[in-house]
C-alpha cells in the first residue's frame, strides 16, 4: 500500500492529498443528501395536496441538514482543524450550489457573499462538533 501507516493502527494514510480527498467525500455525501431530500419532496407533492408554499422552507432546511451532515462527517474522519477543513466543505458545498441555481435564470448570486460566510461558519460548526464526538 502507498503512504505511511498511522501511529495509532495499520490504516495508511495518503500524502497531503488526504484532507482533500476527505473534502470530497463530505461534499458529495451533502451532495447527495441534496439530491436525496429534492427526490423525496417531489415525490411528496406529486402525491399529495402539498402547498407550494413549503418548497423554500424545506429546501432550506434540507440544505443546513446536508451541509452539517457534509461537514461533520468531514470533522469526524479527521485528526486536526476540523473546523477548517468541515467550513471548507460548507464553503464548496453553497459555492456549488450557486453555480447549480445559476442555470437555472435565478438569482442566485444575490448576496452571494452572505450564503457563503454562513456556508463556511455552518460547515465549521459541523466540523468543530464532528472532531469533538
Amino acid at each position: 500500500m502507498k503512504g505511511t501507516a498511522t501511529s495509532t493502527g495499520n490504516t495508511p494514510m495518503l500524502s497531503s492529498c488526504a484532507p482533500l480527498f476527505l473534502i470530497i467525500k463530505g461534499l458529495a455525501l451533502a451532495l447527495f443528501l441534496s439530491l436525496a431530500i429534492i427526490i423525496v419532496l417531489t415525490a411528496v407533492m406529486y402525491w399529495t395536496d402539498v402547498s407550494e408554499k413549503l418548497v423554500p422552507y424545506v429546501i432550506v432546511a434540507g440544505s443546513l441538514t446536508s451541509l452539517m451532515a457534509g461537514s461533520f462527517f468531514v470533522g469526524r474522519k479527521t485528526t486536526e482543524k476540523g473546523w477548517l477543513k468541515g467550513g471548507l466543505t460548507g464553503l464548496l458545498y453553497v459555492v456549488i450550489l450557486l453555480i447549480f441555481a445559476s442555470f437555472t435564470g435565478d438569482a442566485a448570486w444575490h448576496n452571494c457573499f452572505t450564503k457563503m460566510f454562513l456556508g463556511f461558519s455552518l460547515g465549521a460548526l459541523g466540523g468543530i462538533i464532528g472532531i469533538n464526538t
